[in-house]
């Protein structure tokens, strides 16, 4: 058993992380204190709680999770009685058993811990499974030390050492309120496109960018340039839909140039930059903190019906050639100034 204990920080960090909290129903008492211990430290706990939603499959949520999360506490409360060796003992619900496995297989048993508190009438902490034994493991039955050694072992988790992730999966479209609610808690967004299809998902997604610009978060947009041969082949490639792809860009130019007068006349400096590229980027990408959708620029339909695949970690192979991507294009591409975001270059 791999008690942690000893002197730990508990102050707000500099490297916050998504940290998963699961739990039993009888247990959500301590899943809620290891949760206000996280956010009070600068984290993001994500409780069990709020992940699902009504018609929602379970696991589906769960495997949703798994990409959003940077850590997870699994909380191992006496739940329910078994027999071992004519022993009666209490042991953690299965269903949290199952999740430990399913974030630890993910992320790395380094970045998933158990918590339990010891049962008051025999001062025994939950049974766990002997395969579990060696793994972290924090006793929090003192609030104090508890609270101290949750919060530490959040604290020396550094989100850009991730496991070499990589592709963590895909979908058929874009997976537009997952990608606006990750925007919302971001500190960097990019989004690189040939414009953002205005009545498909653009009201959704500026709520979600000016949260996070009035949350001070920085935001990258790349478009494609109106007066490039690359818009023009954009709009063939479009057909047989009519698509004026000049006006679609302006309008975004517009949108988004509207979007910072208001929060400067809030009084705040946004921290949004906005280009034009005259290049032709081979994928659209998506970007909210170390979380990538990726797509492509298909013949006939919009990049963002088409199929997605889902890359975590700036760190892993595909991570750095995203990021490297997107460096490049917004090297080549043009300012746009956004108080007066259509405004002809000399």
């Amino acid at each position: 058993m791999n008690v942690m204990d000893g002197p730990l920080a508990v102050t707000a960090h500099d490297h916050p992380l998504k940290v998963f909290v699961c739990s039993s129903s009888e247990g959500k008492g301590l899943a809620r204190q290891i949760v206000g211990w996280l956010n009070e430290a600068g984290h993001t706990a994500i409780p069990w709680w709020e992940l699902f939603r009504p018609g929602e499959m379970t696991l589906q949520a769960l495997l949703n999770a798994l990409d959003d999360a940077d850590a997870a506490v699994s909380v191992f409360s006496p739940d329910d009685r078994t027999e071992v060796r004519d022993e009666t003992t209490l042991r953690p619900r299965d269903n949290v058993v199952f999740e430990f496995g399913l974030f630890a297989g993910r992320l790395g048993v380094q970045r998933v811990v158990i918590c339990s508190a010891k049962v008051a009438h025999d001062g025994r902490h939950a049974r766990r499974p002997t395969d579990l034994d060696g793994l972290t493991f924090i006793d929090v039955t003192e609030p104090d030390d508890g609270r101290a050694r949750v919060v530490g072992w959040a604290n020396h988790l550094d989100p850009k050492s991730l496991p070499g992730l990589g592709i963590v999966g895909s979908r058929n479209g874009f997976p537009l309120e997952a990608f606006c609610e990750r925007v919302r808690e971001a500190k960097l967004v990019r989004i690189l496109q040939t414009f953002i299809p205005s009545a498909e998902h653009w009201v959704a997604l500026r709520r979600s960018l000016e949260h996070a610009l009035r949350r001070g978060a920085k935001v990258q947009v790349l478009l494609c340039d109106r007066r490039s041969v690359a818009s023009d082949m954009r709009r063939v490639a479009l057909l047989p839909q009519e698509v004026n792809v000049v006006r679609e860009i302006a309008t975004n130019l517009q949108a988004l140039g509207n979007l910072y007068v208001e929060l400067r006349q809030d009084g705040l400096v946004p921290d949004l930059e906005v280009k034009e590229y005259p290049t032709l980027p081979a994928l659209t990408l998506y970007q909210a903190d170390n979380a990538f959708l990726v797509g492509h620029y298909w013949h006939g339909r919009f990049a963002i019906h088409g199929p997605h695949f889902r890359v975590k970690g700036t760190q892993s192979d595909w991570g750095k050639t995203l990021k490297h991507e997107f460096e490049r294009v917004w090297a080549l591409s043009f300012d746009v100034d956004p108080e007066d975001p259509l405004r002809a270059r000399q």
